[in-house]
């Protein structure tokens, strides 16, 4: 398919998740066509946060020291109720470089992608209104209405919807989101609040008694919260017209929370209906559903668009290999086969937390709220709960292009699985520089392989050290390195002077990891095999 000013991809929707995807396919030479229906982004946006495996992505991409100078660093989590502390969360307990969330919202998050996408010669068509949509033998060819009001029509190699939960694609396809919708309607607002709480805490009150329920308040820039409230509403009643007032925020604050506050100072108020949902495929011919066009959270626990902008860093890499001719069959596909049970996990996540902060009657919430303080003596229950909120935990074991070679238990020990996130390591030392993280060596848009040599190679282990570097040497794509190894044509050489490369991947003797673009272990085996090197890579690559 053609590149460039040919745009072989038309995405629509020009939010977080359209604007990683744009991102992710410029970084590798392809310039998409962005299109959103919108003059502008909105102000009235429900996301507020950023999870620490979304700050791995913009580490790679490059954006996080950005994002981190912008945002507001959220380091602990205090659940509240009747006077007293409930639980409280430090998330500086998870395993990961950033071991915090940070408050950014959803507006300074699309500044940041978009003028990276400008830096690297992209940008969005405001105004532009996808009106139709027809597969051909090459693709798809789309109906544009543009700020002329003219309709003109253009042919892409894929269509990927990123136009969120009321999205026109969808829409065209005759795909509807199945689920359900929670009963409570949520008022949010972007306000100020007087008060003694520091700022790198994010509070949710939580009533013992009474039908009040809970109000969350999670620290923005500029010394501004982000608060959010349920309030009742009739059983299939449609979303209220009723826009929130500051005295209703401010009276909801005054029953629910149990520390003095004062509400002051709104950039905007606004409610919504929160929706559990999501569409039956995602990958339908040449187009693609990715974020909110695909599935639906609730906004308890920060995930949503977290959620969409890992979808497009999946998606990314495999459709660039596509456009270029060199993926092999069924590449594509695997990205609903990844994301759509990500996306259920994470759904379950959030629907979970949301029924427990909003539960109702006087002795279930009393029942609830005693459980917490007893589990509140033990760290275990907070920090797994935000191993699961930060995303660093999901993975794609069940995949059909990851690779585990059982042979593997020998020689790894408790290790990452073919389909987990690797983990970060520190300090690794390359030949051509200072001390770095595993994860500044990995950054790029390729796929790496780390081999791990017997602590004594025998002669048929530097053959084999051999004959891999000599199939990563003959594909572009690659990277190899060997770690405290000899010197091998095709492969760069790690010090793992500590041992914490070996510690973090589990490995006791020999081994050989293929990271993917994306961060993931593609392939885990029990030794430096050519062969199944090329067997994993015949899946993934033409």
């Amino acid at each position: 398919m053609p590149r460039g000013d040919e745009r072989t991809v038309l995405i629509v929707g020009a939010g977080p998740t359209g604007l990683t995807l744009a991102i992710e396919l410029a970084r590798r030479g392809i310039i998409p066509r962005l299109v959103d229906r919108a003059p502008g982004p909105s102000a009235f946006v429900k996301a507020s946060e950023l999870q620490p495996r979304t700050l791995e992505i913009l580490e790679d991409i490059g954006l996080v020291d950005r994002a981190m100078a912008m945002g507001t660093p959220i380091r602990r989590l205090e659940l509240r109720a009747e006077g007293r502390s409930l639980m409280d969360v430090d998330f500086g307990h998870l395993d990961a470089p950033y071991p915090m969330k940070l408050g950014l919202g959803q507006v300074r998050t699309e500044h940041i992608l978009s003028d990276e996408l400008w830096r690297l010669g992209g940008g969005i068509e405001r105004e532009t209104r996808l009106v139709g949509l027809e597969e051909t033998d090459a693709g798809v060819l789309a109906e544009l209405i543009e700020p002329d009001g003219v309709a003109r029509r253009a042919e892409f190699a894929y269509v990927v919807c990123c136009d969120g939960a009321r999205s026109t694609v969808r829409g065209l396809l005759g795909l509807a989101l199945e689920g359900e919708t929670f009963p409570e309607e949520w008022i949010l607002g972007d306000v100020r609040i007087e008060w003694d709480m520091p700022r790198d805490v994010q509070v949710a009150f939580m009533t013992g008694a009474g039908d009040e329920g809970t109000i969350t308040c999670q620290p923005l820039p500029g010394e501004r919260y982000q608060v959010a409230a349920p309030r009742t509403i009739s059983p299939g009643a449609p979303e209220s017209s009723d826009r929130p007032t500051l005295p209703e925020l401010q009276d909801r604050f005054d029953r629910v929370a149990d520390l003095p506050g004062r509400i002051h100072d709104p950039v905007w108020l606004t409610s919504y209906r929160v929706h559990q949902r999501t569409a039956a495929s995602l990958v339908i011919g040449r187009v693609i559903l990715a974020g909110d066009a695909g599935h639906l959270s609730s906004p308890v626990g920060g995930v949503g668009m977290n959620t969409g902008i890992q979808d497009a860093y999946n998606l990314g890499w495999k459709l660039a290999l596509a456009i270029e001719g060199a993926a092999a069959a069924g590449l594509v596909a695997s990205y609903e086969a990844e994301r759509k049970e990500a996306a259920a996990r994470t759904l379950a996540f959030s629907a979970r937390g949301h029924r427990i902060q909003t539960m109702g009657g006087a002795v279930r919430k009393e029942l609830r709220n005693h459980a917490m303080r007893l589990l509140s003596r033990i760290d275990a229950p907070g920090d797994a709960n935000f191993r699961e909120q930060s995303q660093t935990s999901l993975g794609y074991r069940e995949s059909p292009i990851v690779d585990e070679d059982h042979g593997v238990l020998s020689v790894v020990h408790r290790g990452p699985r073919a389909g987990d996130r690797v983990p970060d390591a520190h300090p690794v030392r390359t030949e051509e520089g200072p001390d770095r993280r595993l994860f500044q060596l990995l950054r790029g848009t390729g796929f790496d392989v780390l081999v791990i040599p017997p602590k004594d190679p025998d002669p048929g282990a530097l053959e084999r050290l051999r004959a891999v570097g000599a199939a990563v040497g003959r594909r572009s794509r690659l990277r190899g390195y060997v770690v405290d190894g000899p010197r091998v044509e095709g492969l760069g050489r790690i010090a793992d002077p500590t041992g914490a490369l070996r510690t973090r991947l589990g490995a006791r003797g020999e081994a050989m990891f293929v990271v993917r673009p994306d961060g993931y272990i593609g392939m885990r085996a029990h030794r430096a095999d050519p062969t199944s090197l090329a067997d994993h890579l015949a899946g993934i690559l033409r």
